[in-house]
């Protein structure tokens, strides 16, 4: 089934509180990056809420468990204390990319800028083919 990027948009994140090992509301989906070379969304911009004073953060969909369209949540592999102590990241201006590279040395993702993995999640089903196998 074909989706639209902004029925994301109000979708709740959540993780595991470590205290507790429940699931627990992390934040909102406000919006989406992508990668404007091969349009591929590359992160979702999560409103933290209160629990973190409204910060915003970037969370990679490569993080995201299966989704659950009918109650709008997105579980994801990361933990409330991650995302509570990852990296700052000015969405005001454009990310640089040393800010992404912390992002990525900070939750242990793959550089896909680097060419060598495809980003996106074999739970969500998001894969994007190498360029070589596109042309």
């Amino acid at each position: 089934m074909l989706r639209r990027v902004s029925d994301l948009f109000g979708f709740d994140i959540v993780a595991r509180d470590e205290e507790t090992g429940k699931l627990d509301e992390a934040g909102t989906i406000t919006d989406l990056y992508f990668e404007e070379e091969n349009w591929t969304v590359r992160y979702a911009v999560v409103d933290t809420g209160g629990w973190l004073t409204g910060r915003k953060v970037l969370i990679s969909p490569a993080s995201f468990m299966p989704l659950h369209w009918e109650k709008k949540v997105i579980p994801v592999e990361l933990t409330k204390r991650q995302i509570e102590d990852s990296p700052d990241v000015d969405l005001a201006q454009t990310v640089s990319q040393q800010a992404l590279a912390d992002l990525h040395a900070y939750y242990g993702w793959p550089a896909y800028w680097a060419g060598s993995v495809p980003m996106g999640s074999v739970h969500a089903g998001a894969y994007t083919a190498p360029a070589a196998a596109q042309e």
